[in-house]
């Protein structure tokens, strides 16, 4: 069931602070318009919004696309896989390097950027608590997303099946965690997710994180 809190319009107030209010009209309304996003009901009163099309949302005002095409480009970068995580090994060398871990997960398993992105939402209320919501950023052929030392460090990375299928946006921009919890708190409180240990294990060993990292 979708809480009443959770609309277009509280949604966009809850954005308001974070985006000039002509970009985030503009992307709101095309995206409506397409479809992406639920228009008002019959009788004129505020249509419920879910996590997911939440998600596509702050994907759409990521990708820096001018509000025509947001939806078209919320679509396509919802789409890209997960397929690295890249972390920064500074020993051995006074400038360190970067070392990249490919995704080892069956190609059914592999989760979307839309998928990730609702589920931070989803943790943050309440299904996984492990700390402040991820801070991620668009471009044209990828996503990536920041993890804190606290959560193993580095980056992930989804991209296109196809890249270089369109040219990124000049003015892109990133969505911080905390926009992702600001969000997250229209929705009411769930549960958290019990995940078994196996489960735990498999899912550490594919994204390349230490053991010693604490999973709750």
């Amino acid at each position: 069931m979708i809480p009443m809190g959770a609309t277009v319009a509280t949604l966009r107030d809850a954005l308001a602070p974070h985006f000039a209010a002509g970009d985030l009209d503009s992307c709101f309304d095309w995206m409506t318009a397409a479809g992406v996003l639920p228009r008002r009901n019959g009788g004129g009163g505020a249509t419920g919004i879910t996590p997911r099309q939440t998600a596509l949302a702050l994907i759409a005002l990521a990708t820096g696309f001018d509000p025509v095409e947001a939806p078209e480009e919320a679509l396509r970068v919802a789409g890209f896989k997960l397929h690295s995580r890249s972390v920064w090994l500074p020993e051995g060398r006074s400038d360190g390097q970067w070392f990249t871990h490919q995704i080892a997960l069956p190609e059914e398993a592999v989760p979307t950027f839309l998928d990730f992105v609702e589920q931070q939402i989803e943790a943050a209320r309440g299904a996984l608590p492990r700390g402040r919501a991820l801070t991620f950023m668009v471009t044209s052929d990828e996503a990536i997303v920041q993890i804190p030392p606290e959560r193993g460090g580095g980056m992930l990375h989804f991209e296109p099946s196809q890249p270089g299928q369109r040219p990124g946006a000049e003015r892109g921009r990133g969505i911080g965690g905390a926009i992702i919890e600001t969000v997250a708190g229209l929705f009411e409180p769930i549960e958290p997710i019990r995940i078994a240990p196996t489960d735990k294990v498999r899912v550490a060993a594919a994204l390349g994180i230490e053991a010693r990292i604490t999973w709750h």
